[in-house]
């Protein structure tokens, strides 16, 4: 029975206008009122820890195909993954609080644990700390400068496998040919882009450009893009791109303008009808556009998944479960299939002109055991020997 005062006055009215006791119209009315029902969704979900850790390169290309974007549960309890052949790029917007730094960390995980080749662009500086030597993350750009100079990096291996698949064919071999897969994130987005607007002025449109190309042709390379943002509006995210990025993520509460720009017009309604119900402390909850395992566009409600990563021991939501287990069961077993990668500095200033920027050859840090490379110390930016400066164009 629910003891509050919008039952009583009811109950109360009842009473006067059948005749019945106070005490039976009470009931009466009890009887009437819905049962509470538990909520649709979890507090918070933890990410499954994988069942498979590749040992080299080839055993993470034979992965590949099977690989799933496990991003939450849906209302049902069930996993929703994203099939990277049907959606090879994707877009994660929120507002702060909304869970956005928490997904993308645990997509990075799940790549890592995967044996993917991983580059991160930090827009705000200090959000991928715990990751710097971490196996499977081969560079991470904290600077404007190091940020046009990393993306362009990830284009030039995009054109080396381009180039290596064009020699096979002409060879009378037949692809696909198998490569590690790729990801490149692009955290703080708007940001990223807005600093080298300042620095570079016109020549922004070169960062445009390759993230463009990448977007536009890394699938069939397995070089995938991951667009996280705040700001998903046109004046951030060129139409071009944003065309690209098939996967959309929505977290936490979101105005109109930015549903309607960021989903597929068919889902627009649904879209924002959905994500007005989610609560300014629904964290983890969102919505996500995709193309389904059978070809069609999809729209799901999810709370996504939080997992661990390394430098981040931080607890579920709720406080009650350790997601920190998978340092033990995972993270620690990934093995260093790839070395970390940089550029050559020659000194503080090296990110003028944009052309002597990108005629840095890119070095390998590490060694094939994956130890610091002593020969390149001066070329690694967590060396104290390093060229370069920590305050080169800070975002």
């Amino acid at each position: 029975m629910r003891d509050n005062t919008a039952m009583k006055k009811k109950a109360r009215a009842r009473a006067q206008a059948t005749g019945e006791k106070y005490v039976t119209a009470q009931k009466q009315i009890a009887a009437q009122a819905p049962e509470s029902v538990a909520p649709r969704f979890p507090t918070f979900a933890t990410l499954p820890s994988p069942t498979r850790i590749p040992t080299g390169v080839d055993e993470a290309s034979e992965m590949y195909p099977t690989f799933r974007m496990q991003l939450g549960i849906d209302e049902s309890g069930d996993v929703v993954g994203v099939d990277l052949a049907k959606n090879p790029h994707a877009l994660f917007f929120g507002v702060t609080g909304s869970g956005k730094s928490v997904l993308t960390r645990t997509v990075i995980e799940s790549c890592r644990s995967a044996g993917w080749m991983i580059f991160l662009c930090d827009g705000k500086g200090t959000d991928y700390e715990g990751l710097h030597r971490q196996p499977g993350i081969v560079a991470i750009s904290q600077r404007t400068a190091d940020h046009m100079r990393m993306v362009r990096m990830v284009a030039d291996e995009l054109r080396g496998r381009q180039a290596d698949a064009w020699e096979r064919r002409q060879a009378g071999e037949r692809g696909p040919f198998p490569c590690p897969p790729l990801l490149l994130l692009l955290d703080e987005y708007a940001t990223i882009r807005a600093s080298i607007r300042d620095v570079y002025g016109t020549d922004f449109h070169e960062f445009d450009s390759d993230v463009q190309l990448i977007t536009r042709i890394g699938r069939e390379f397995r070089v995938h893009v991951i667009v996280a943002t705040q700001d998903p509006s046109p004046r951030a995210i060129p139409a071009p791109l944003l065309e690209n990025l098939s996967t959309r993520v929505a977290l936490g509460p979101s105005d109109n303008a930015a549903t309607c720009t960021t989903f597929p017009y068919p889902h627009r309604a649904t879209a924002r009808r959905i994500i007005e119900s989610f609560g300014s402390h629904a964290r983890g909850r969102g919505l996500v556009a995709f193309t389904g395992e059978d070809g069609c566009s999809r729209i799901v409600e999810i709370q996504t998944f939080i997992g661990y990563t390394p430098g981040d021991a931080k607890r579920a939501p709720d406080g009650d479960v350790d997601v920190t287990h998978t340092a033990h069961e995972v993270s620690i077993k990934v093995p260093s299939l790839y070395p970390r990668l940089w550029f050559q500095v020659d000194g503080p200033h090296y990110g003028q002109p944009l052309s002597a920027l990108y005629a840095c050859p890119t070095v390998a840090l590490d060694r094939p055991d994956g130890t610091a490379d002593p020969d390149m110390e001066q070329y690694d930016p967590l060396h104290p020997s390093y060229l370069g400066t920590a305050d080169a164009f800070r975002p």
